[in-house]
């Protein structure tokens, strides 16, 4: 999950857009995912969740720009220790 979300940062960098790792867990365990600010809207998105990895079952996008509160329906993490007004100093990372 910290490759995903690593080659979706650089990914998203390439596109002139801010995003950043947030670490937490899931009922996996420990577990990465983003969030990403696009024009003047935030979001959250599971690369690793949304890759079922079953061939055949097309795209999946449960997890592809939703809201906190979808995200904290099964992923946990210390909002103090990635408070999302950080993602302004990705900006500083390119």
């Amino acid at each position: 999950c910290q490759g995903y979300a690593a080659a979706f940062n650089l990914m998203a960098q390439k596109c002139g857009l801010l995003s950043m790792t947030v670490c937490g867990r899931t009922r996996g365990g420990d577990h990465a995912w983003n969030y990403i600010k696009i024009g003047k809207n935030y979001y959250y998105l599971d690369c690793t969740w949304d890759d079922t990895g079953d061939v055949g079952t097309g795209i999946v996008y449960i997890y592809f720009l939703v809201g906190a509160d979808k995200m904290r329906v099964d992923h946990v993490w210390d909002e103090a220790g990635f408070p999302p007004e950080d993602i302004r100093y990705m900006k500083y990372l390119r």
